[in-house]
């Protein structure tokens, strides 16, 4: 949920896209790949796969770090080593109005090998580029029709409210589904909850913790290189956390699934540490600095096991690699019980969607595996929150929201 493949290299950072910048004009050499990869589109939708991957794989030369073309280049590859041709999807490249312009000839050296030059302006969104003449995308949604006719379900049916800068819908779903979990937890009945949710907790302190939460859930998928990590040879460098792969109930192609669930299970006890030790660290009702401080620290830990556990519904596939069928066919597990037939999924089998939306099947009432994953990852944020939150609540209502 909301994991991204790849950061994109040009300069526009998350503080930009923070601040409402989301066009990135784009340089010559990525106007070209883009030229390309259109060229490949057509190929492909052609049943001409080689061709296709060849087109693919120049424009990964041309623009080496971009996240379209690997992921069009792999699913070429994969078709050509299986031999099936394109299978007829309505989304092809003249449903986008892309055959009018754009021959499917064969690409010629001397086209590709030439010095780039500015053929037309496009500006990027990272996961799209935009013609701004033309008033139009001129690649395909990498989300397919993830949306279905819906024009405002990227932003959860609030575009008042929420923004999509990256081109994904994904990138709102941690958001959404974190509120929805806390929704139900203040909707239970127990007594206890009840007053404590009603009468001890304000709402002004409800509020920033939410948003608290969000900001450090949302924060698991920046590009910010900000952890350092130790390799085999002692070396440290920074990543970020969004190249931390265990974060994301995701792997490497070499490493063993047993290997990355015991990396995902550390990494969830390891924040649960971090919680519970800032929390220790509180001493008695006043708003002292080292108080306030610690359930800060502690809440940005939830904030991030809150990322991980929803991932592990978004990210999980069956050991052949495979979305599914999964939790159509009554195969789940959680993150605190992972199940022997799930394991974590490689960048390639994630996709440029989640592997969620691709777990087929359905179970007895018609729900989708994509959507009783969603179901299963809010129930059970919501009943980690009843231990988590709950006991965070009882030691930082005092000083909550953090005076300034």
């Amino acid at each position: 949920m909301g994991h991204r493949l790849w950061g994109w290299p040009t300069a526009l950072t998350d503080e930009q896209v923070r601040k409402g910048r989301y066009l990135l004009s784009l340089g010559a050499a990525e106007e070209l790949a883009v030229f390309v990869e259109s060229r490949g589109h057509c190929l492909l939708d052609n049943g001409r796969i080689r061709e296709a991957r060849m087109a693919y794989e120049h424009a990964c030369r041309l623009d080496p770090l971009s996240p379209g073309h690997w992921s069009w280049l792999e699913d070429a590859r994969v078709r050509e080593a299986s031999l099936v041709p394109d299978g007829g999807n309505l989304n092809t490249l003249s449903n986008w109005g892309c055959s009018m312009t754009i021959s499917c000839l064969p690409i010629a050296n001397s086209t590709l090998s030439a010095e780039p030059v500015r053929t037309f302006p496009l500006d990027s969104t990272r996961y799209r580029n935009y013609h701004p003449t033309l008033g139009r995308w001129i690649e395909r949604d990498p989300a397919t029709y993830a949306d279905a006719m819906n024009l405002y379900a990227y932003a959860g049916d609030a575009p008042e409210t929420f923004r999509d800068p990256s081109g994904l819908w994904w990138g709102v779903d941690h958001d959404y589904y974190t509120r929805q979990s806390l929704e139900q937890l203040y909707r239970r009945t127990d007594p206890q909850l009840r007053y404590l949710f009603n009468y001890e907790v304000t709402r002004g302190c409800k509020v920033w913790a939410e948003e608290k939460l969000v900001q450090a859930n949302i924060g698991q998928d920046s590009t910010a290189a900000t952890i350092p990590v130790t390799d085999g040879n002692g070396n440290v460098r920074m990543i970020s956390p969004f190249d931390d792969l265990r974060r994301h109930y995701n792997k490497s192609s070499t490493t063993a699934p047993a290997d990355a669930d015991r990396d995902y299970l550390n990494y969830l006890e390891q924040e649960r540490q971090v919680f519970n030790s800032e929390l220790d660290k509180v001493r008695g009702e006043a708003a002292s600095s080292t108080n306030q401080s610690a359930c800060v620290n502690a809440l940005e830990a939830l904030g991030r096991m809150t990322h991980s556990w929803q991932d592990y519904y978004a990210h999980a596939v069956l050991q052949n690699g495979k979305a599914g069928p999964a939790w159509g066919a009554g195969i789940a597990g959680s993150p605190t019980a992972l199940s022997p037939q799930l394991r974590a999924s490689t960048l390639w089998e994630h996709g440029v969607t989640e592997p969620a939306t691709r777990d087929t099947g359905k179970d007895a009432r018609g729900n989708t595996g994509d959507t009783l994953r969603r179901i299963a990852a809010t129930n059970f944020v919501e009943s980690q929150y009843r231990q988590y939150l709950v006991h965070w609540f009882k030691k930082c209502k005092c000083f909550c929201p953090p005076k300034p």
